[in-house]
């Protein structure tokens, strides 16, 4: 999945799946193709982030691991979304996952976060035992959070594209794989790879 880390992802998903006996979610696994521009305390910068985001299908929540390869470090973060399905033009739907979220910081300050992932819905063999899948092969993804951290203002502004990595989709729903599981295996494969897990 990420560049490094796609070999010993495959190999972790088959020991896990293995095991796996009992009804587990159904689950999407995307890879991220992500850029993060911070605005703040006078200066712009711009972060690549790589990783995955995976879904579960039955009830709409996501963990997304935000893999930075300049400092190799993960976060995974835990994402209620509000799932819809838009119908567009010339018979198209649309899946869209939006998240909206407001709060205090740990310093007391306000912080608001949004983001949208939307793609066209395709038939996709993603493992189930029954029939085909319909799911995005690609989502676009847009986030902006605004927040206050010592004292300065900041604006996050993400974008780009997840696009789902099939075979792991595949053999994690076909093996009965569990939500959980799966994002433990994306966190080994990058802990294996040299990542340190800084995930708050």
């Amino acid at each position: 999945m990420a560049i490094e880390s796609d070999t010993i992802m495959k190999v972790i998903i088959a020991l896990l799946a293995a095991v796996c006996l009992t009804s587990n979610a159904q689950v999407l696994i995307y890879k991220n193709a992500l850029t993060r521009t911070t605005t703040g305390a006078g200066s712009t910068s711009k972060t690549v982030i790589s990783g995955w985001t995976v879904i579960n299908m039955t009830n709409g929540v996501v963990n997304r691991i935000e893999a930075v390869k300049a400092t190799k470090t993960f976060k995974v973060y835990n994402v209620i979304c509000t799932t819809t399905l838009p119908r567009g033009s010339a018979g198209k739907t649309y899946t869209v996952f939006a998240m909206t979220q407001s709060g205090l910081n740990s310093a007391g300050y306000d912080v608001r976060n949004s983001e949208t992932a939307k793609g066209v819905n395709v038939t996709l063999d993603i493992g189930l035992p029954i029939d085909n899948g319909n799911a995005p092969r690609s989502l676009q993804f847009v986030g902006r959070a605004s927040y206050t951290s010592g004292g300065e203002a900041y604006l996050e502004e993400t974008a780009g594209t997840l696009a789902i990595v099939l075979k792991d989709t595949s053999q994690a729903n076909f093996e009965n794989m569990s939500f959980e599981e799966v994002v433990q295996a994306g966190r080994d494969s990058l802990v294996q790879n040299g990542y340190i897990d800084a995930t708050p």
